[in-house]
């Protein structure tokens, strides 16, 4: 604080700033979190720290410290030090439990150092010390528990400097709003438990923290799901300390509760497929909820944006919760405050701090707000899977890859192609959600000239061939293949001839051997489209071969192109069971 001898979360600063004021500092600490009392020690000193009550318990259980050494203040309490001339009151930050905002009044001007915090009206507001700062516009935020039904005597103040948390002062860090994110989260678990439930299986909700943190979000699981929540001892005997009103909640037996609230470092794969060993026998489903903003960066920001992963039993969910205010949130406080000078505490050099002034201040800034988190289909217990009407041109990459990005789209307009002699596999849905495929090459200048059937494969068992046993029809989207990989493609389609009670053809074994002769070299370049053709069964390849057989003999061309027709009649018999096998 300018002209005192007054720290705030700088316990490192351990010699005394003017020792003509006191020989010693004073310092304030905001919260419970290692980036803010670093510094302080069991030996510590070097003057006292004054904090909140939760706070005060958290650092006597870390460093031990005496009781003299700390200074427990209220929400609220208005604190003097005559010797710098200022008083204080902490403000709630809306952070953690015990975080608090420091208003500071000095010689007539004022300062709100934030802390971390996360600004909701709602909650930051309750302090009627706030309430003097608020522009007149604003003034219906005021929570009705503060029954401030006259606005006249409200008084329109500003602050002269305001040290703002811009942890997330970016406009790519806009996230969903603190109970969206619980929501889903709620919601999720209610319908994983629901459907586990149902079908006489078990899941284990597995939810990150920190030190402190996070509280809220297995507050809202609890709640929805109406279960118990289990911390290990040390987190347990933390979270006793804060003397939460929903402290009743937690548990420390592990069988009491499928909610697990746990060290966000034990969230790494190592330490989950420790606890997947553990429980093997008795849980069917292991879902991992990652809650932190961190998580989303996309821009423009999308509802219903997190990221969810699965393996064998686990699903984890990354969920966009943070208790730091997003940027439309850090609008948002500077839009309803009068501030005169605003000061980010969280910038990594000098240009990144004017960066960070100019998205505060700046007028003409469109800021989107994201509403409600949708579940995406992959969490519903059907694994998000549907029937497929409706997927024209989804593009099948089997063979040679294409040159160009551009070419690697599925392209569902009247755009021309630009070579006759490639062909690409595709797949089309018909109105009564069978699949349609064809082995048509496709000519220049109609690349999703897509209309007519070949032959089509229901969805329904009744009617699967002999070919289709094996597999469901279902929409692919397989990698791109290297040369390599072609090769081991016709080996295989050699080994299933047996399978359909084919023998091999001397025809076949040429074909064979000129595909290893030429697969050495940059040559061969064989794409397939799979079209709709009216009442047509015909399944014709055509293939682009290099400058060495450019000049080849008619006969010669005419009996390859006999060579591959048969090998393609091949193909349409495995085709099915070789994406389902990749």
């Amino acid at each position: 604080i300018p002209n005192s001898n007054v720290l705030i979360d700088g316990f490192k600063h351990r010699k005394p700033i003017d020792t003509a004021i006191s020989p010693k500092n004073t310092y304030i600490l905001t919260h419970f979190h290692s980036d803010h009392y670093s510094g302080i020690t069991k030996r510590w000193n070097y003057g006292k720290i004054y904090c909140s009550e939760i706070t005060g318990r958290l650092v006597q259980w870390k460093f031990g410290l005496p009781n003299e050494a700390l200074v427990l203040v209220q929400e609220g309490e208005e604190v003097s030090l005559p010797e710098c001339n200022l008083t204080f009151q902490f403000v709630p930050a809306n952070h953690c439990p015990g975080s608090m905002m420091v208003l500071v009044r000095q010689q007539g001007k004022t300062y709100l150092h934030t802390g971390d915090f996360r600004f909701h009206p709602p909650a930051v507001l309750k302090s009627a010390a706030l309430h003097h700062y608020l522009k007149p516009e604003f003034f219906s935020w005021i929570p009705n528990e503060c029954n401030v039904t006259d606005t006249s005597i409200l008084k329109q103040l500003s602050f002269d400097k305001v040290y703002l948390d811009t942890t997330y002062c970016h406009p790519k860090r806009i996230f969903p709003h603190q109970q969206h994110a619980m929501d889903f989260v709620a919601n999720v678990c209610k319908m994983k438990m629901d459907h586990a439930k149902k079908n006489n299986k078990k899941v284990l909700v597995i939810v990150g923290s920190y030190t402190i943190g996070k509280e809220r979000i297995v507050k809202a699981i609890a709640e929805k799901c109406n279960v118990k929540v289990f911390a290990k001892y040390t987190k347990y005997q933390i979270l006793k300390m804060l003397k939460l009103s929903y402290e009743d909640i937690f548990v420390n037996q592990s069988s009491e509760s499928p909610i697990h609230f746990v060290d966000m470092r034990d969230l790494n794969w190592k330490r989950i497929n420790e606890v997947v060993k553990f429980h093997q026998n008795s849980v069917d489903e292991f879902l991992v909820i990652k809650p932190s903003a961190m998580m989303r960066e996309a821009n423009p920001p999308k509802p219903g944006h997190c990221k969810v992963s699965r393996s064998k039993k686990i699903t984890t969910i990354c969920v966009p919760y943070s208790e730091h205010s997003s940027f439309h949130e850090l609008r948002k406080f500077m839009e309803c405050f009068n501030v005169k000078e605003v000061i980010p505490t969280v910038y990594s050099n000098q240009d990144h701090y004017l960066r960070q002034v100019q998205y505060l201040t700046e007028r003409d800034f469109n800021v989107p707000e994201l509403g409600p988190i949708p579940i995406p289909d992959t969490l519903r217990p059907d694994g998000g899977k549907k029937s497929t009407p409706g997927i024209k041109g989804t593009l099948l990459k089997f063979f040679t890859p294409r040159k160009s990005v551009e070419e690697k789209k599925v392209v569902e307009n009247d755009t021309p192609h630009d070579s006759a002699d490639d062909d690409l596999w595709s797949v089309n849905s018909g109105g009564d959600g069978s699949l349609s495929f064809s082995l048509t090459p496709t000519p220049a200048g109609s690349m999703n000239d897509v209309g007519e059937d070949v032959f089509k494969i229901p969805h329904s068992a009744e009617r699967k061939t002999k070919e289709t046993t094996q597999c469901k029809p279902e929409i692919v989207d397989l990698t791109e293949v290297d040369v390599d990989e072609q090769m081991e493609i016709m080996t295989m389609i050699g080994k299933k001839k047996q399978k359909y009670g084919n023998t091999t053809t001397s025809a076949e074994k040429s074909t064979s051997q000129s595909f290893a002769k030429t697969s050495t070299k940059p040559a061969i370049k064989k794409k397939f489209r799979i079209t709709k053709a009216s009442n047509s069964t015909t399944i014709s390849t055509k293939s682009s071969l290099t400058s060495h057989n450019s000049q080849a003999s008619s006969k010669k061309r005419k009996a390859e192109q006999e060579i591959e027709n048969e090998i393609a009649l091949k193909k349409q018999r495995t085709m099915f069971s070789f994406l389902k096998k990749k």
